[in-house]
C-alpha cells in the first residue's frame, strides 16, 4: 500500500507541473516577435503582416519601392523619420486592416514622412499616421504623383517637441510643394 501512495504522489505532482508549464489556461499568449529596421531600404522590400510590427530605430532613407501589407503597423522611434528618395511606398490597406505609422513610445512623437524624388508614384490606402511632430507628410518636388485614400493623419504637434500637448506654433498634416497630390 505505501508503494501505491508513493507512486500516485510522484504522478499528481508530475502532472501538476506539466500542466501549470504547458496547459496553464490563464498563461497570457505571447505577442508576436517585432522586425527592427535601423538600415535604408536599397532593394525593392515587402514589410508583411506576419512579419509586423515594425520598428524603425532611427531616421532611415527609402531608396527602392517599398511595398506594406494590410494590416501592418510600424512604429518610429521619436525624432526619427523616413525620406523616400529614389524609391516609392506602396500602402496599400484595407478598411478591415488599415495600415498604420504611430511613435514606438507611448505619449511621444516621431518626426513624418518625407517624400523627395520618388521612382514611381507613392500610394496611401487605408492608412492611418499619427502622433508626428509638425506635419505627417513633407512632399517636396517627388516628380510623380502621391495619392491618398481613405486615410487619416491625425496627432499632429507643432514645433520641434516630441512630446503631444507642448505646442506654440500651428503645425500641419501635408506639406506639398511641386508635387501632384490626389487625396480621395
Amino acid at each position: 500500500m505505501k508503494r501505491i501512495q508513493t507512486y500516485t504522489v510522484v504522478i499528481i505532482l508530475g502532472l501538476g507541473i506539466f500542466g501549470a508549464l504547458y496547459m496553464n489556461p490563464w498563461s497570457i499568449p505571447s505577442a508576436r516577435a517585432a522586425t527592427y529596421i535601423s538600415e535604408d531600404i536599397v532593394a525593392d522590400t515587402i514589410w508583411t503582416l506576419a512579419n509586423s510590427p515594425y520598428i524603425v530605430t532611427k531616421t532611415i532613407a527609402i531608396r527602392a519601392n517599398l511595398t506594406i501589407e494590410p494590416g501592418v503597423e510600424v512604429y518610429i522611434d521619436p525624432g526619427c523619420y523616413l525620406i523616400v528618395s529614389g524609391g516609392s511606398i506602396i500602402a496599400d490597406g484595407t478598411s478591415n486592416n488599415p495600415i498604420t505609422f504611430d511613435c514606438n513610445v507611448s505619449g511621444q512623437c516621431w518626426n513624418y514622412i518625407e517624400i523627395m524624388t520618388l521612382s514611381r508614384d507613392l500610394y496611401f490606402r487605408n492608412v492611418s499616421i499619427r502622433n508626428t511632430t509638425d506635419m505627417a507628410l513633407y512632399i517636396l518636388n517627388a516628380a510623380h504623383a502621391v495619392y491618398i485614400y481613405d486615410s487619416e493623419i491625425c496627432d499632429v504637434y507643432a514645433e520641434q517637441s516630441t512630446t503631444p500637448g507642448q505646442s506654440g506654433n500651428d503645425a500641419i498634416g501635408i506639406f506639398c510643394y511641386n508635387t501632384p497630390i490626389h487625396a480621395y
